[in-house]
């Protein structure tokens, strides 16, 4: 899995939708990982492909961080037909797009951040997935 792929997604997500400066600081975990994380910081068992962490509020704050599982994306990657390091993309991509104000919690809202990903993605030559959405994973909701 390509590291930079990953950054030039967040960058490039960054460049179009944040509301302002910021960095985003982004870790790619191994399942036990992000399950840990996903349990410490809410309260869920078990892993999930991607977490989003806002920053603080002040001038020059960085925007947050993002975690993406690897055993998620090589997942996602095989069911959608994509090279591993597109999926980390998205996942990425998606969880850069939750720092910039977007929501997914109505159909509405998960429609428009799929585009908005792929919209982006597109210029890094991902192949569009106008009908993502996060895999079934154990301790998902």
């Amino acid at each position: 899995m390509d590291a930079n792929g990953v950054e030039a997604a967040v960058r490039c997500v960054l460049s179009r939708y944040a509301p302002g400066p910021g960095s985003v600081e982004v870790a790619l975990l191994t399942s036990d990982e992000i399950a840990d994380l996903n349990l410490r910081t809410r309260g869920v068992a078990g892993p999930t492909d991607v977490l989003s962490f806002p920053g603080p509020d002040f001038a020059g704050a960085p925007l947050g961080e993002v975690a993406v599982s690897i055993e998620h994306a090589l997942e996602g990657a095989k069911a959608r037909g994509l090279e591993p390091t597109q999926e980390a993309m998205f996942l990425a991509a998606h969880g850069t797009l939750h720092l910039c104000g977007f929501e997914d919690e109505t159909e509405e809202g998960r429609e428009k951040m799929i585009r908005l990903a792929n919209e982006a993605l597109a210029e890094l030559g991902v192949p569009e997935q106008t009908h993502w959405e996060s895999l079934a994973h154990p301790g998902a909701n």
